[in-house]
């Protein structure tokens, strides 16, 4: 009979050891701005603001034109002021295993994206995020080649 219930403490140690990792916040999730990208062997610099914040399950990023807002804010218009997105925006749901970081496209700017998953790579080197893979592109739906990239983001929350 002791040895059953040391083995029961045991299991039930373990199970809670277990939960509490599991409900632990993710590396990847945060706010993370755009530092740098390299897409077809180009590294730059990032131009404006890019944004990309990543909850629990889900990813939104949005690029915004820093010199586009500010022509287009002085028009005070709402609808000039949207345009000033028009260099991206997107979001959906994600998983993560290991270090294999996929991405279902919900809305992106594009529409011919929406419904797809794209796995990347990702790791996190303390404030940082670097997110790598191959980026499809489409002519009509189809895919008609891959963009190899690297992207480097900071965390800002």
């Amino acid at each position: 009979m002791t040895y059953t219930k040391t083995t029961l403490v045991i299991l039930l140690l373990c199970l809670f050891v277990a939960a509490s990792f599991a409900q632990q916040k993710s590396k990847i999730e945060g706010v993370w701005q755009l530092v740098s990208s390299n897409w077809s062997g180009k590294t730059e610099p990032a131009k404006g603001t890019h944004i990309k914040v990543i909850t629990k399950n889900h990813w939104v990023w949005f690029d915004q034109d820093k010199d586009k807002s500010a022509a287009l804010l002085a028009k005070k218009t709402t609808l000039d002021s949207a345009e000033a997105y028009t260099n991206g925006f997107g979001y959906g749901t994600y998983t993560l295993k290991g270090d294999t970081y996929t991405e279902t496209i919900e809305q992106f700017t594009d529409l011919e994206y929406i419904g797809m998953s794209l796995p990347f790579k990702v790791k996190v080197e303390g404030n940082r995020l670097i997110q790598s893979g191959k980026f499809p592109v489409l002519e009509n739906g189809k895919k008609v080649r891959e963009i190899q990239f690297e992207e480097e983001y900071k965390r800002i929350e």
